[in-house]
């Protein structure tokens, strides 16, 4: 299976995914990526403000 999807976000930008639940309450989550490498594709690692 060839793999065409390419990083859209660059190594070190910050970008946020909202989830809304069933409920309509919603999660918000941030990732980053380093330029993390996992299984071949690169990968984000997520953090929390405080």
């Amino acid at each position: 299976m060839l793999n065409c999807r390419t990083m859209l976000i660059e190594t070190g930008q910050v970008f946020v995914i909202d989830y809304t639940k069933t409920d309509c309450s919603v999660i918000r989550r941030y990732y980053r990526p380093d330029g993390d490498v996992w299984n071949d594709m690169p990968s984000t690692v997520g953090f929390i403000l405080e």
